[in-house]
């Protein structure tokens, strides 16, 4: 089930470039000379889908999901439309 609360959370912090999207997942995108940027973009994509970013709650002194696969689906859709609006604007 998509809760619209958490996928426009999590776009938010995709452009905020927030700290919490940071981490060791990112090591498993390795980029060489082969590839391309259909490459490129289908793994950095596997990985964000796969990954369950998390941020600590401080009213459960624990962390916490930001979104699950489908909320991060359709955050990560509206980052790319985000991303195509930027561009027809230069």
């Amino acid at each position: 089930m998509i809760n619209q609360k958490n996928v426009e959370r999590l776009f938010q912090l995709i452009i905020d470039d927030d700290e919490c999207l940071c981490g060791i997942q990112w090591e498993d995108l390795t980029v060489c000379e082969y590839d391309t940027p259909q490459s490129i973009v289908n793994e950095f994509v596997k990985i964000f889908l796969n990954n369950n970013f998390r941020e600590f709650d401080d009213d459960i002194d624990d962390f916490v999901s930001i979104a699950n696969r489908e909320e991060r689906r359709e955050a990560l859709i509206k980052f790319f439309e985000h991303i195509v609006e930027g561009l027809k604007e230069e």
